[in-house]
């Protein structure tokens, strides 16, 4: 395990040197400073910082504890809740490289739309499932689903800014998902 941790850290290290190399700067040719209250008041800044604090909440949240759920609610043993819930995430790899086909193809606010609903309707259905296959079925929909909101929401973010400022816009949008609604962490520590 300690090697593909090795071979992992290794590739970010090389992608990094390659990109730092070969790819142009994007910086915008001619900085504008911009205020941070200006972006503060405006009316999609909190409608796109409240859907990301949802959807980090419903991705990251439920993943920190989500096997806990699967060992203690559902009674599963905690090797096979591991395998299982690491084997249900590889759905999302998949959508979050094909989302900016189905940005493209569908417009944004239907696959923000789609993918917060869809993550919502798996996400009950993990909760509710009675059986083990429909459980499994629930989990592999959510991950699937939950990580295609992440790059819509950046090309809408694209789209409502200018260039100058964007960095601002995405960088206070996006800080609100670090402070997420954790349900992982409190609920590990309460059952605990």
């Amino acid at each position: 395990m300690k090697d593909l941790f090795f071979v992992l850290s290794a590739a970010c290290v090389i992608v990094g040197i390659f990109f730092w190399a070969l790819s142009p700067d994007p910086r915008p040719r001619e900085e504008k400073r911009v205020r941070f209250s200006r972006v503060l008041r405006r009316r999609d800044f909190w409608i796109i910082a409240i859907l990301l604090i949802f959807a980090a909440s419903s991705s990251l949240g439920l993943y920190d504890m989500m096997p806990l759920f699967l060992v203690k609610e559902k009674g599963i043993e905690l090797e096979m809740a591991n395998t299982g819930f690491g084997f249900s995430r590889i759905g999302g790899f998949f959508v979050t490289l094909i989302a900016g086909f189905l940005v493209d193809r569908f417009g944004v606010k239907r696959i923000l739309l789609f993918s917060l609903v869809a993550t919502g309707l798996s996400t009950i259905g993990v909760a509710v499932s009675q059986t083990f296959p429909l459980l499994v079925t629930m989990l592999i929909l959510q991950a699937t689903f939950s990580p295609g909101f992440f790059p819509a929401v950046l090309v809408a973010i694209s789209k409502l800014t200018t260039v100058h400022e964007r960095g601002t816009f995405t960088g206070a949008t996006t800080w609100p998902p670090g402070s997420r609604l954790d349900l992982g962490s409190p609920q590990r520590s309460w059952v605990q």
